[in-house]
C-alpha cells in the first residue's frame, strides 16, 4: 500500500532538542516484526537484548534478536491471546520496561482479567526513587502526561489510521458514540502535549476544528492516532508515523525516564 505526501505541513521542524521517543506502535504483530529504529537504538545504548513487557498486574521478559521476537514472545501472545492482524502500543517507562495496550482487528483495546489501566510514570513507591536517585535520566517527549492514568470506566482505548479515503470523514468507533450519550452534535476534547482543541462530532465523525488538527499536526497518509482516554469527554491522541515512531512536537511534554545503563541519547 502506498501513502501519499503530507495533508498540510509546516516549514519549521518540531524542537525537541535532546529528547527522544518513549512511545512506539507496532502494526500486524507477528514473530518476524520489523522493529522502528528509535527501538533497536533504545536496546543498544542500554546494551541489552531483552525487554520487560508489563500488562496491567503480569509481566513477560521477552528476548529481542535481529528483527523478531524471541524467547518470551510466544509465551506472550498465548497468554494474551494476540493474534497476527493485532497491533500493540508500548511505552517505555525506563531500565527497558515497557507498559502494553493490545489492539485486536476491531481497532479497540483488549481487555483481560489481569488489565489495569495505564499508570502514573511519576507515582513511584520511595524505595523505587531511591533508586532512580543512582540512575541516568534519558530525556523523552511525548503527547501523553508523565502523570497520565487511563481512566477504564471512561471509555475505551482505540485507534484509527489516517488515510486519503477519512481525510475528511474520520469517524470513531460506535461505542465512543455511546459513551457520549448519542448527543445530536458532541463535543469532544484532544489532548496532545500542552495543547487541547475541542472538536465538533456528528454522526461518530469528527467536524468544527478537524481540519486544523490535521494542520497543526502535520497528519500523512498512514499515520496511526492512538486514542486514550482520559475522561468521558476527553482523550489523549499519540500519534505514529508509518515506522511506528511517535512524532514530537515543540507543545509536547517533556520528562525524564530513569535506567540503570548509561543511554547516549540523554
Amino acid at each position: 500500500m502506498e501513502f501519499s505526501e503530507s495533508v498540510g505541513s509546516s516549514s519549521l521542524p518540531p524542537d525537541i532538542t535532546g529528547r527522544t521517543e518513549c512511545c512506539f506502535f507496532f502494526r500486524s504483530i507477528s514473530s518476524k516484526q520489523i522493529f522502528p529504529a528509535q527501538f533497536l537504538l533504545l536496546l543498544r545504548n542500554h546494551q541489552q537484548r531483552t525487554i520487560t513487557i508489563r500488562e496491567g498486574y503480569r509481566t513477560w521478559t521477552i528476548s529481542i534478536l535481529e528483527s523478531w521476537f524471541g524467547e518470551g514472545w510466544q509465551d506472550f501472545c498465548e497468554n494474551n491471546i494476540i493474534r497476527e492482524d493485532d497491533t500493540m502500543f508500548l511505552r517505555h517507562s525506563g531500565n527497558l520496561m515497557f507498559d502494553v495496550l493490545h489492539y485486536s482487528a476491531t481497532k479497540t483495546h483488549d481487555y483481560l482479567p489481569w488489565t489495569h489501566p495505564l499508570p502514573s510514570l511519576l507515582d513511584t513507591p520511595e524505595h523505587v526513587m531511591l533508586k532512580k536517585q543512582r540512575m541516568q535520566c534519558q530525556k523523552v517527549a511525548s503527547a501523553m502526561k508523565p502523570d497520565f492514568v487511563q481512566h477504564l470506566a471512561d471509555g475505551l482505548s482505540f485507534y484509527e489510521i489516517f488515510t486519503e479515503q477519512n481525510q475528511h470523514h474520520f469517524k470513531v468507533p460506535k461505542f465512543v458514540s455511546f459513551f457520549i450519550h448519542g448527543d445530536k452534535a458532541p463535543l469532544i476534547t484532544l489532548r496532545t502535549g500542552n495543547k487541547t482543541i475541542t472538536l465538533g462530532m456528528r454522526r461518530r465523525q469528527f467536524t468544527t476544528n478537524w481540519n486544523t488538527f490535521c494542520f497543526e499536526h502535520q497528519l500523512q497518509f498512514g499515520d496511526a492516532l492512538v486514542f486514550i482516554p482520559e475522561t468521558e469527554f476527553c482523550y489523549t491522541v499519540l500519534i505514529f508515523d508509518k515506522r511506528g515512531v511517535e512524532k514530537l512536537f515543540p507543545w509536547y511534554n517533556k520528562f525524564c525516564i530513569f535506567s540503570d545503563a548509561p543511554t547516549s541519547r540523554t
